[in-house]
């Protein structure tokens, strides 16, 4: 969660009452659930194939699916051994 803060959204916030994170980036808004695989962005829900985790006070969130959120892409480089990311420029 730190990460994003300082990466993408400083308004992250998670409700440690109902166990719920709400993240925002550009145009998109999403809600997530502690261990649900059901993911809200923008209104509509996608399954998931990881959850949001909490392991002690950190909370992690799932990568892939927060590409669309976050206006991300990442692939790894078999022939490198590492993964490589890049964000999408913002459409004008």
């Amino acid at each position: 969660k730190q990460d994003i803060h300082d990466l993408y959204d400083s308004n992250i916030y998670y409700d440690s009452v109902d166990n719920i994170l709400i993240t925002t980036f550009n145009k998109h808004i999403a809600k997530l659930e502690l261990d649900n695989k059901i993911i809200e962005i923008n209104g509509s829900q996608i399954q998931s194939n990881a959850t949001l985790i909490k392991l002690g006070e950190e909370i992690y969130l799932p990568f892939s699916e927060m590409e669309i959120v976050y206006d991300f892409e990442y692939s790894f480089a078999k022939s490198l051994n590492i993964w490589l990311y890049s964000r999408r420029l913002a459409s004008v």
